[in-house]
Order: C-alpha cells, then sequence, then structure tokens
C-alpha cells in the first residue's frame, strides 16, 4: 500500500481518483473533493460509470479524513449542490459549503 499526504480532485476527477484509489489500494492522510460529480445528466459520463466499481460509502477507508467542497449556487447537471449533500450523507464526510463559485475551481 502507498501512502501520501493530500490529494485534491474536482468535478470528474473525482470519481476517477476514488476508482484509482480503490483499484491500487492507495490510502491518503486527507482526500479533498471539490463538486464531486455523480456522472448523471451527462451522457458522454453516465457511460463511463459503469467502468467505476468503488462505492461512495466506502470512501473513508481511503483517507483519514475526507473533505468535500461544494458551492451552494453549482448548477452543474452531475455535480450540483443537492448531488453534493447526498454524497456528504452517504460519505459521511466533512462539508464546506461556499457561495458564488458556480462549478468554477480555482482553488479552496
Amino acid at each position: 500500500m502507498k501512502n501520501y499526504d493530500t490529494i485534491v480532485a474536482a468535478s470528474f476527477g473525482c470519481p476517477v481518483i476514488l476508482q484509482n484509489l480503490h483499484e491500487k489500494n492507495i490510502h491518503v492522510k486527507r482526500l479533498v473533493l471539490q463538486a464531486p460529480s455523480g456522472l448523471i445528466g451527462n451522457e458522454y459520463l453516465e457511460k463511463l460509470q459503469e467502468g467505476f466499481t468503488f462505492q461512495v460509502k466506502d470512501i473513508q477507508k481511503y483517507c483519514d479524513e475526507l473533505v468535500v467542497v461544494c458551492s451552494r449556487d453549482d448548477e452543474s447537471t452531475s455535480a450540483s449542490f443537492a448531488y453534493c449533500k447526498k454524497f456528504v450523507k452517504e460519505s459521511q464526510a466533512l462539508f464546506v459549503q461556499v457561495d458564488g463559485l458556480g462549478h468554477r475551481f480555482n482553488g479552496i
């Protein structure tokens, strides 16, 4: 098992990194996910979803601390604020809610 300090991912990068952690049995101290994509509402991304085998409820085993950051005005079809709240509840992540960023990520 490899150990890393912190990994930050945004939008579609979130399920990609989660799948990588799952497949390669990698553990991180802190995992920060910005507006994680649920892959729903985007025809192209929905096709990719079949290849993902991680479970949201199991994400905590890949990290010591899980932080999810979402903007209340994120209207992305696959990473909306409503989906983010559902993701946080299922993953039991620390939830950081911000305003005014929409689906743009310039750092947190």
